[in-house]
């Protein structure tokens, strides 16, 4: 197991390079030091080992607070390969690249509490909603999932319902929001199920988030499986 212990007092920054972001930092520093944790956390630890020849698991404990520990799928594809609008994020070594996974997976975890994750899939916490009524084809946000540093996974649902709160139309929908460079999200499979009363609607999400990188000539997509269950009520 590969462990580096990071002091975040460096200033990098991100320089978008012949169409693909490069993290970069001064001579005197580690390349992997870009990660900045939200609770102000200044040294921890990340470590990566690859559990079989196909999941890596990435570890990240703060000074203060349980360490997180979450598993991808990887898959080393060629440029041919890489899905047209997608820019891999430029690594300089596994180790960055693990910092720049484990930061998406810490700032997930610090704003909602430890996700289930097992196995490169991610179970998000099961929510509940209240609907209004007399409403027709109203979106409403269930969910808002750090997917990327600045970015997010959005889990909506498109509804309406009569005055007497009978819902009468339901569909779910995702959306990647904010700075996703590198970032794939794609449905897998979905479902609204209205129960006898037609007044609770359950919303079921399962996709795969894909993260691109270039790590020294090598592209590696990293990809993590992700499900999320909703519950609304008129």
């Amino acid at each position: 197991m590969k462990k580096m212990n990071q002091a975040v007092s460096v200033l990098l920054t991100a320089v978008l390079l012949c169409g693909i972001l490069s993290i970069s930092a001064s001579a005197s520093t580690i390349s992997s030091n870009f990660l900045t944790l939200t609770d102000g956390t200044k040294s921890y630890t990340i470590s990566g080992r690859d559990l079989n020849s196909t999941t890596r698991e990435i570890t990240l404990t703060p000074k203060s607070g349980a360490k997180i520990a979450n598993s991808f799928t990887v898959k080393t594809i060629n440029q041919s390969q890489v899905p047209k609008g997608i820019t891999p994020v430029v690594c300089q070594s596994q180790a960055e690249a693990d910092a720049y996974l484990a930061q998406i997976v810490y700032e997930a975890n610090a704003e909602q509490g430890t996700l289930s994750a097992a196995a490169a899939k991610m179970i998000i916490p099961p929510k509940t909603i209240t609907l209004a009524k007399n409403v027709t084809y109203k979106k409403v946000n269930f969910y808002s999932y750090r997917a990327a540093v600045l970015g997010r996974l959005k889990f909506n649902l498109t509804y309406s319902a009569t005055s007497a709160g009978i819902i009468t139309y339901a569909s779910p929908s995702t959306e990647l929001t904010g700075l996703v460079l590198g970032v794939e999200w794609t449905v897998k499979k979905t479902s609204a199920v209205l129960d006898s009363t037609k007044k609770k609607v359950t919303v079921t999400t399962v996709g795969k988030l894909d993260y691109y990188t270039f790590i020294r000539g090598t592209i590696k997509v990293y990809t993590q499986e992700v499900t999320f269950k909703g519950t609304g009520v008129t």
